[in-house]
Protein backbone atom coordinates (compact mmCIF):
# COMPACT_ATOMS: atom_id res chain seq x y z
CA UNK A 1 0.00 0.00 0.00
CA UNK A 2 2.84 2.34 -0.83
CA UNK A 3 0.77 4.10 -3.51
CA UNK A 4 -0.66 7.33 -2.03
CA UNK A 5 -3.90 7.18 -3.99
CA UNK A 6 -4.60 3.58 -2.97
CA UNK A 7 -3.72 4.36 0.66
CA UNK A 8 -6.06 7.35 0.75
CA UNK A 9 -8.92 5.39 -0.81
CA UNK A 10 -8.40 2.49 1.60
CA UNK A 11 -8.55 4.71 4.68
CA UNK A 12 -11.38 6.90 3.47
CA UNK A 13 -13.41 3.77 2.78
CA UNK A 14 -12.65 1.71 5.90
CA UNK A 15 -12.14 4.28 8.65
CA UNK A 16 -15.30 5.29 10.54
CA UNK A 17 -16.74 8.45 8.96
CA UNK A 18 -16.53 10.40 12.21
CA UNK A 19 -12.76 9.73 12.21
CA UNK A 20 -12.13 10.11 8.48
CA UNK A 21 -13.90 13.48 8.41
CA UNK A 22 -11.30 14.92 10.81
CA UNK A 23 -8.23 13.80 8.85
CA UNK A 24 -6.43 15.77 6.14
CA UNK A 25 -5.75 12.92 3.72
CA UNK A 26 -3.77 15.22 1.43
CA UNK A 27 -0.99 15.15 4.04
CA UNK A 28 -0.75 11.37 4.19
CA UNK A 29 2.70 9.80 3.88
CA UNK A 30 4.05 6.29 4.32
CA UNK A 31 6.41 5.96 7.27
CA UNK A 32 9.52 3.78 7.17
CA UNK A 33 8.92 2.81 10.78
CA UNK A 34 7.50 -0.46 12.07
CA UNK A 35 6.21 -1.14 15.57
CA UNK A 36 6.41 -4.91 15.12
CA UNK A 37 8.86 -6.70 17.40
CA UNK A 38 10.11 -10.25 16.92
CA UNK A 39 7.32 -11.77 18.98
CA UNK A 40 4.57 -9.88 17.13
CA UNK A 41 6.01 -10.69 13.70
CA UNK A 42 4.41 -14.12 14.06
CA UNK A 43 0.99 -12.47 14.08
CA UNK A 44 1.15 -9.26 12.03
CA UNK A 45 2.94 -7.09 9.53
CA UNK A 46 2.30 -3.36 9.54
CA UNK A 47 2.16 -0.40 7.18
CA UNK A 48 2.27 2.90 9.04
CA UNK A 49 0.94 6.17 7.66
CA UNK A 50 1.38 9.64 9.11
CA UNK A 51 -1.15 12.39 8.50
CA UNK A 52 -2.42 15.62 10.00
CA UNK A 53 -5.81 16.58 11.36
CA UNK A 54 -7.87 19.15 9.50
CA UNK A 55 -8.67 21.56 12.32
CA UNK A 56 -5.86 20.88 14.78
CA UNK A 57 -2.11 21.33 14.72
CA UNK A 58 -1.66 17.64 15.43
CA UNK A 59 -0.48 14.57 13.55
CA UNK A 60 -1.27 10.92 14.05
CA UNK A 61 -0.18 7.49 12.90
CA UNK A 62 -2.59 5.07 11.25
CA UNK A 63 -1.23 1.52 11.45
CA UNK A 64 -2.64 -1.02 9.01
CA UNK A 65 -1.95 -4.42 10.56
CA UNK A 66 -2.25 -7.35 8.18
CA UNK A 67 -3.27 -10.37 10.22
CA UNK A 68 -0.99 -13.33 9.39
CA UNK A 69 -2.80 -16.17 11.09
CA UNK A 70 -6.00 -15.98 9.02
CA UNK A 71 -7.88 -17.65 11.85
CA UNK A 72 -9.66 -16.33 14.91
CA UNK A 73 -7.31 -15.56 17.80
CA UNK A 74 -9.12 -14.30 20.87
CA UNK A 75 -5.89 -12.82 22.27
CA UNK A 76 -5.41 -10.36 19.40
CA UNK A 77 -6.46 -7.36 21.51
CA UNK A 78 -3.62 -8.15 23.93
CA UNK A 79 -1.20 -8.37 21.00
CA UNK A 80 -2.40 -4.94 19.85
CA UNK A 81 -1.80 -3.62 23.36
CA UNK A 82 1.80 -4.79 23.02
CA UNK A 83 1.95 -3.17 19.58
CA UNK A 84 0.71 0.18 20.88
CA UNK A 85 3.23 0.06 23.72
CA UNK A 86 5.95 -0.47 21.12
CA UNK A 87 4.68 2.49 19.11
CA UNK A 88 4.94 4.93 22.01
CA UNK A 89 8.30 3.55 23.15
CA UNK A 90 9.50 4.13 19.59
CA UNK A 91 8.36 7.75 19.74
CA UNK A 92 10.12 8.25 23.08
CA UNK A 93 13.38 6.88 21.68
CA UNK A 94 13.06 9.10 18.60
CA UNK A 95 12.41 12.09 20.87
CA UNK A 96 9.27 12.81 18.85
CA UNK A 97 6.31 14.88 19.81
CA UNK A 98 3.76 12.22 20.68
CA UNK A 99 1.40 11.16 17.91
CA UNK A 100 -1.73 9.18 18.60
CA UNK A 101 -1.75 5.72 16.97
CA UNK A 102 -4.91 4.27 15.39
CA UNK A 103 -4.64 0.47 14.98
CA UNK A 104 -6.51 -1.02 12.00
CA UNK A 105 -6.53 -4.84 11.92
CA UNK A 106 -7.17 -6.35 8.48
CA UNK A 107 -8.41 -9.96 8.69
CA UNK A 108 -9.03 -12.03 5.55
CA UNK A 109 -9.72 -15.51 6.91
CA UNK A 110 -12.58 -17.70 5.70
CA UNK A 111 -14.56 -17.70 8.96
CA UNK A 112 -16.38 -14.90 10.72
CA UNK A 113 -14.42 -13.51 13.66
CA UNK A 114 -16.26 -12.26 16.74
CA UNK A 115 -13.54 -9.89 17.84
CA UNK A 116 -13.01 -9.40 21.59
CA UNK A 117 -11.69 -6.26 23.23
CA UNK A 118 -9.69 -6.50 26.43
CA UNK A 119 -12.59 -5.53 28.68
CA UNK A 120 -14.58 -8.52 27.32
CA UNK A 121 -12.21 -10.81 29.22
CA UNK A 122 -13.01 -9.12 32.52
CA UNK A 123 -16.78 -8.84 32.27
CA UNK A 124 -17.35 -10.69 35.55
CA UNK A 125 -15.63 -7.93 37.51
CA UNK A 126 -17.75 -5.17 39.07
CA UNK A 127 -17.88 -1.97 37.04
CA UNK A 128 -15.83 -0.20 39.72
CA UNK A 129 -12.79 -2.22 38.59
CA UNK A 130 -13.15 -1.54 34.87
CA UNK A 131 -11.24 1.71 35.21
CA UNK A 132 -8.04 -0.28 35.76
CA UNK A 133 -8.21 -1.92 32.35
CA UNK A 134 -6.25 -0.59 29.32
CA UNK A 135 -9.31 0.04 27.18
CA UNK A 136 -8.80 1.35 23.64
CA UNK A 137 -10.56 1.02 20.31
CA UNK A 138 -9.35 -1.20 17.47
CA UNK A 139 -10.73 -0.77 13.95
CA UNK A 140 -11.30 -4.37 12.90
CA UNK A 141 -11.92 -5.16 9.22
CA UNK A 142 -13.25 -8.67 8.61
CA UNK A 143 -13.31 -9.39 4.87
CA UNK A 144 -15.34 -12.51 5.52
CA UNK A 145 -18.43 -10.49 6.42
CA UNK A 146 -17.84 -7.62 4.01
CA UNK A 147 -20.63 -7.79 1.46
CA UNK A 148 -19.66 -7.72 -2.22
CA UNK A 149 -22.09 -4.85 -2.76
CA UNK A 150 -20.11 -2.84 -0.22
CA UNK A 151 -16.83 -3.71 -1.96
CA UNK A 152 -18.37 -2.52 -5.24
CA UNK A 153 -18.55 0.97 -3.74
CA UNK A 154 -14.75 1.24 -3.53
CA UNK A 155 -13.86 3.80 -6.18
CA UNK A 156 -10.25 2.71 -6.71
CA UNK A 157 -10.38 -0.16 -9.20
CA UNK A 158 -7.09 -1.77 -8.14
CA UNK A 159 -8.02 -1.62 -4.46
CA UNK A 160 -11.50 -2.99 -5.19
CA UNK A 161 -10.05 -5.89 -7.17
CA UNK A 162 -7.35 -6.71 -4.60
CA UNK A 163 -9.90 -6.83 -1.79
CA UNK A 164 -12.32 -8.98 -3.80
CA UNK A 165 -9.55 -11.44 -4.72
CA UNK A 166 -8.32 -11.57 -1.12
CA UNK A 167 -11.82 -12.18 0.19
CA UNK A 168 -12.20 -15.34 -1.89
CA UNK A 169 -8.56 -16.50 -1.92
CA UNK A 170 -9.36 -19.28 0.58
CA UNK A 171 -12.29 -20.53 -1.46
CA UNK A 172 -11.24 -21.42 -5.03
CA UNK A 173 -14.81 -22.43 -5.98
CA UNK A 174 -16.26 -19.05 -4.99
CA UNK A 175 -13.31 -17.25 -6.57
CA UNK A 176 -14.08 -19.08 -9.80
CA UNK A 177 -17.72 -17.94 -9.54
CA UNK A 178 -16.54 -14.33 -9.08
CA UNK A 179 -14.05 -14.62 -11.93
CA UNK A 180 -16.05 -12.66 -14.52
CA UNK A 181 -16.96 -9.94 -12.04
CA UNK A 182 -13.30 -9.52 -11.08
CA UNK A 183 -12.21 -9.41 -14.72
CA UNK A 184 -14.85 -6.86 -15.68
CA UNK A 185 -13.78 -4.67 -12.78
CA UNK A 186 -10.06 -4.97 -13.42
CA UNK A 187 -10.36 -4.46 -17.16
CA UNK A 188 -11.63 -0.95 -16.50
CA UNK A 189 -8.21 -0.05 -15.09
CA UNK A 190 -5.68 1.47 -17.47
CA UNK A 191 -2.81 -0.63 -16.15
CA UNK A 192 -2.42 -3.74 -18.30
CA UNK A 193 0.42 -5.13 -16.16
CA UNK A 194 -1.88 -5.32 -13.14
CA UNK A 195 -4.56 -6.99 -15.26
CA UNK A 196 -2.14 -9.82 -16.09
CA UNK A 197 -0.76 -9.90 -12.53
CA UNK A 198 -4.19 -10.61 -11.07
CA UNK A 199 -4.94 -13.11 -13.84
CA UNK A 200 -1.81 -15.08 -12.95
CA UNK A 201 -2.72 -15.10 -9.28
CA UNK A 202 -6.32 -16.20 -9.91
CA UNK A 203 -5.21 -19.03 -12.20
CA UNK A 204 -2.81 -20.22 -9.50
CA UNK A 205 -5.63 -20.34 -6.96
CA UNK A 206 -8.47 -21.92 -8.95
CA UNK A 207 -6.44 -24.23 -11.26
CA UNK A 208 -9.15 -24.03 -13.91
CA UNK A 209 -9.30 -26.40 -16.89
CA UNK A 210 -9.21 -24.94 -20.40
CA UNK A 211 -12.65 -26.21 -21.44
CA UNK A 212 -14.18 -24.76 -18.26
CA UNK A 213 -12.42 -21.44 -18.86
CA UNK A 214 -13.77 -21.28 -22.42
CA UNK A 215 -17.27 -21.91 -21.08
CA UNK A 216 -16.93 -19.20 -18.42
CA UNK A 217 -15.69 -16.69 -21.00
CA UNK A 218 -18.38 -17.36 -23.61
CA UNK A 219 -20.10 -13.99 -23.03
CA UNK A 220 -16.91 -11.98 -22.54
CA UNK A 221 -15.95 -9.49 -25.30
CA UNK A 222 -13.45 -10.99 -27.74
CA UNK A 223 -10.63 -8.54 -26.98
CA UNK A 224 -10.76 -9.37 -23.26
CA UNK A 225 -11.20 -13.09 -23.95
CA UNK A 226 -8.13 -13.07 -26.20
CA UNK A 227 -5.92 -11.54 -23.51
CA UNK A 228 -7.17 -13.97 -20.87
CA UNK A 229 -6.67 -17.06 -23.03
CA UNK A 230 -3.24 -15.87 -24.09
CA UNK A 231 -2.17 -15.48 -20.46
CA UNK A 232 -3.66 -18.87 -19.59
CA UNK A 233 -1.89 -20.63 -22.46
CA UNK A 234 1.45 -19.06 -21.53
CA UNK A 235 1.03 -20.33 -17.96
CA UNK A 236 0.16 -23.82 -19.17
CA UNK A 237 3.11 -23.83 -21.57
CA UNK A 238 5.50 -22.72 -18.84
CA UNK A 239 4.12 -25.37 -16.56
CA UNK A 240 4.66 -28.09 -19.15
CA UNK A 241 8.12 -26.95 -20.23
CA UNK A 242 9.63 -26.22 -16.82
CA UNK A 243 7.41 -28.19 -14.51
CA UNK A 244 4.42 -26.66 -12.77
CA UNK A 245 6.36 -25.78 -9.64
CA UNK A 246 9.01 -23.79 -11.51
CA UNK A 247 6.38 -22.17 -13.71
CA UNK A 248 4.35 -21.00 -10.73
CA UNK A 249 7.50 -19.74 -8.99
CA UNK A 250 8.44 -17.63 -12.02
CA UNK A 251 4.93 -16.25 -12.21
CA UNK A 252 5.08 -15.34 -8.55
CA UNK A 253 8.28 -13.38 -9.18
CA UNK A 254 6.54 -11.47 -11.98
CA UNK A 255 3.53 -10.91 -9.74
CA UNK A 256 5.74 -9.50 -6.97
CA UNK A 257 7.56 -7.11 -9.31
CA UNK A 258 4.44 -5.85 -11.11
CA UNK A 259 2.40 -5.45 -7.94
CA UNK A 260 5.17 -3.52 -6.16
CA UNK A 261 5.66 -1.21 -9.15
CA UNK A 262 1.98 -0.36 -8.97
CA UNK A 263 1.88 0.62 -5.33
CA UNK A 264 0.80 -2.62 -3.62
CA UNK A 265 2.53 -2.97 -0.24
CA UNK A 266 5.05 -5.74 0.47
CA UNK A 267 2.75 -7.11 3.17
CA UNK A 268 -0.21 -7.52 0.80
CA UNK A 269 2.04 -8.93 -1.97
CA UNK A 270 3.30 -11.56 0.47
CA UNK A 271 -0.27 -12.39 1.38
CA UNK A 272 -1.65 -12.82 -2.14
CA UNK A 273 1.39 -14.80 -3.40
CA UNK A 274 1.71 -16.94 -0.26
CA UNK A 275 5.37 -15.90 0.07
CA UNK A 276 7.09 -14.68 3.21
CA UNK A 277 7.82 -10.97 3.54
CA UNK A 278 11.52 -11.83 3.53
CA UNK A 279 11.14 -13.70 0.22
CA UNK A 280 9.25 -10.79 -1.36
CA UNK A 281 11.97 -8.37 -0.24
CA UNK A 282 14.63 -10.72 -1.64
CA UNK A 283 12.87 -10.86 -5.02
CA UNK A 284 12.63 -7.06 -5.13
CA UNK A 285 16.32 -6.69 -4.26
CA UNK A 286 17.31 -9.14 -6.99
CA UNK A 287 15.13 -7.38 -9.58
CA UNK A 288 15.53 -3.75 -8.52
CA UNK A 289 16.46 -2.73 -12.07
CA UNK A 290 13.62 -4.66 -13.70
Amino acid sequence: MSNKSISMDFMQFFLPKKIANLIDFNTISLSNASFINQELSEFFSDSIFECKLLAEDSSLYISILLEHKSYEDELTSFQILDYLSNSYRFQIKQNEKFKLVIPVVFYHGNKKWDFKNINDFFSTYPIEFQQFLPNFEIIFIDLNILDDNVIDNIANILLRTAILVQKYSFNPKELEEKFIKILNTLYLADNRNLFHTFLVYIFQVIEIKEDKLVQILKDVPNNIKSEIMSTYEILIEKGIEKGMEKGIEKNKVETVINAYKNGISIQIIANITDLTIEKVEEILRNHKNS
